[in-house]
This record gives C-alpha cells, sequence and structure tokens, in this order.
C-alpha cells in the first residue's frame, strides 16, 4: 500500500497546487457549511412567511431577507478560515513529504 507522499503526482509542479487546494478545501468546507447552516436556521420563519405575504419570490426572499441576516456568520467563517489556513504549513509538508526530506539534510 502506497502513502500519499509516495504519489508522484504530488511531486509534479503543475499537480501539486491542484492537490493541495483540494486538500484543504476537503478540511474546510465541511466547518464552513455547519457554521452557515446554523446561520441559516437562525433565520425566523415570520420574516420569510412577511415576504411571502407580501409577493415576494424565491430568489427576493433569499437576496433581500436571508442574505442579510447570513452576513455576521459568513463574515465569522471567512475570519475563522483565513486566519487557520495561516495553520496549514503542515498540508504541503505532509502531501510533498518535505519533512523527511529535511531530516535528511
Amino acid at each position: 500500500m502506497r502513502l500519499v507522499s509516495e504519489c508522484r503526482c504530488i511531486r509534479e509542479p503543475k499537480a501539486a497546487p491542484i492537490a493541495l487546494i483540494f486538500v484543504i478545501a476537503w478540511r474546510t468546507v465541511g466547518f464552513a457549511m455547519v457554521l452557515i447552516l446554523a446561520g441559516l436556521k437562525s433565520i425566523p420563519k415570520e420574516l420569510e412567511e412577511a415576504g411571502e405575504v407580501d409577493g415576494a419570490s424565491r430568489w427576493h426572499t433569499f437576496w433581500l431577507i436571508k442574505l442579510p441576516l447570513l452576513k455576521t456568520p459568513i463574515m465569522v467563517t471567512s475570519i475563522i478560515l483565513m486566519l487557520s489556513n495561516f495553520n496549514n504549513v503542515d498540508v504541503p509538508m505532509v502531501l510533498t513529504a518535505a519533512d523527511r526530506a529535511m531530516r535528511r539534510m
């Protein structure tokens, strides 16, 4: 069984950034979805019903009611993920086996 660090595609200069983006996205998308979903669940149904009574379409309900109320969860999620990306130094090191290469030096 081969380890991820032994995969030749990760060591290629054109494929390595794609692999890094995929791994970091895999680590962060679930967290972001949970926070945004919590923000969506906190929106009162009465506001959606009021928009429906006023004749707003689903698009207008989202754009004019839900999205403004989601600004805070989106901002908090963005800040947390941005700060957590400073700690993603280990992902390239693990994927490219740079840690082992540095130990050999």
